[in-house]
């Protein structure tokens, strides 16, 4: 199903309308949510980017996040004998999976009234423009004082109930892009002020490392996570946005190791560090200032096979946690250093048509935030036609994202125009352009 949007959350006058944000969510997912509607009623109140985009003239794709009044343990007996794929959220609250692979994320509450339990929740939210929840059945409106002058203004905050303390990384990615992705104006409160402050020292600290020092960095943070025994390498965007000299502190780590997926989980117990599943059902741990890292099984290859099934050339290159060194097995360092991309042949072999799709806009994205070259074969990955489906839109949106956090919008724009110049007419980048 082809889908269209802008981004800009339009200042002055702008307004939660009845039901907002409801038509393109019940367009994709009504299946799900109306079976938990059936089940809890008015209980249900959807939140989160579908109602933050519903205050302007764009459509959300991505997560669900709803408020449902009613008890963590019933809500996960309804959605296993609903049929539901049940996981945990990385703070514990249910998660179901959706048929597309996106995920709806559940927060049960409770208070003397369903009003005042979902305010209660959305007051704690970490900004203003967040602070806001629609009835799924009635459309009823709730929101923040806040969340209502922010959105007017075209503006938003820390709100002041939200422990900015926590999980610091998120948190100043989150305030980034809403600056630079969505051109909010922070108001100078002082919680918003303390995270001004920590994305400059973030900023700062970035500038200061080269990559040796970047990479021994995080080879210390993730070290705890991994079991003592097995060998482990960080791969694909640490590495390579670390050799290109742009690692930014809210870069997801991966990491592959030679212990088992037993031997993660089991460890990650023991050590009392939580975890959740990812999309691909492999552990991903959020650390407690916000680092993100996926623990990938190697499953009896060898670091060589492994890297060689990888998409993109520039991630194929890994850095040891243990011995704190490059390993190349594939011979890519020089293409990282002549920032060159290309695509693994044994890649595109054996990759689905969600597979390509997803690798034809990351390859755009990867060349706008590196300023690469490519090859001709990573040029005709690039022209592969797209079916816009809203799990891909929403991860697209996620990559743009993360360009504005790394270049100006200028910049952004002079790059599509050249690679529209290159590529020609291609769904790669007409959706790169709709979305920035």
């Amino acid at each position: 199903m082809a889908v269209t949007a802008r981004r800009s959350i339009r200042p002055g006058g702008a307004s939660l309308c009845h039901r907002c944000g409801l038509h393109t969510l019940r367009q994709y997912y009504s299946p799900e949510l109306d079976a938990f509607a059936a089940r809890f009623g008015e209980r249900l109140w959807i939140t989160g980017g579908w109602v933050r985009e519903g205050l302007s003239d764009s459509n959300y794709l991505g997560d669900i996040d709803c408020i449902i009044v009613a008890g963590a343990q019933q809500i996960k007996q309804f959605a296993i004998a609903a049929g539901f794929e049940l996981r945990t959220a990385p703070l514990g609250a249910p998660r179901v999976v959706l048929c597309d692979g996106n995920h709806m994320d559940v927060i049960p509450v409770s208070g003397p009234t369903a009003k005042d339990a979902v305010l209660q929740a959305i007051s704690a939210y970490n900004f203003s423009i967040n602070s806001a929840a629609v009835n799924y059945l009635t459309g009823t409106v709730l929101r923040t004082p806040y969340n209502a002058e922010d959105v007017a203004a075209g503006a938003f905050r820390v709100n002041d109930g939200f422990d900015h303390h926590c999980s610091d990384r998120v948190l100043a990615r989150d305030f980034e892009i809403f600056e630079k992705y969505y051109g909010l104006r922070p108001v100078p409160t002082p919680p918003t002020l303390r995270v001004q402050k920590l994305v400059r020292a973030y900023g700062a600290r970035e500038a200061g490392d080269d990559a040796t020092q970047s990479l021994c960095a995080r080879s210390n943070e993730v070290a705890p996570c991994l079991p003592t025994a097995a060998e482990a390498w960080i791969v694909r965007g640490t590495v390579r946005c670390a050799l290109l000299g742009q690692i930014k502190y809210w870069d997801d780590i991966d990491v592959i190791t030679t212990a088992s997926d037993d031997d993660i989980v089991g460890h990650l117990a023991e050590a009392g560090i939580p975890f959740s599943p990812n999309y691909f059902g492999t552990p991903k741990v959020i650390t407690p200032n916000g680092l993100k890292v996926d623990i990938w099984a190697l499953g009896g290859h060898t670091l060589e096979t492994e890297l060689s099934g990888y998409a993109h050339n520039l991630d194929a290159i890994a850095w040891s946690v243990r011995d704190r060194r490059m390993c190349d097995p594939l011979g890519v360092a020089d293409a990282v250093a002549q920032r060159h991309l290309d695509i693994s042949p044994a890649f595109i072999g054996n990759a689905t048509a969600h597979d390509l799709h997803y690798t034809a806009l990351k390859s755009i994205y990867l060349t706008i935030r590196h300023a690469l070259t490519f090859s001709d074969r990573a040029a005709e990955v690039m022209r592969t036609p797209i079916v816009p489906e809203p799990f891909l839109i929403k991860h697209l949106i996620r990559l743009l994202r993360e360009l504005c956090l790394c270049l100006p919008p200028q910049t952004i724009s002079r790059a599509i125009a050249a690679l529209e110049n290159k590529l020609g007419a291609c769904d790669a980048v007409r959706l790169v352009h709709t979305y920035s």
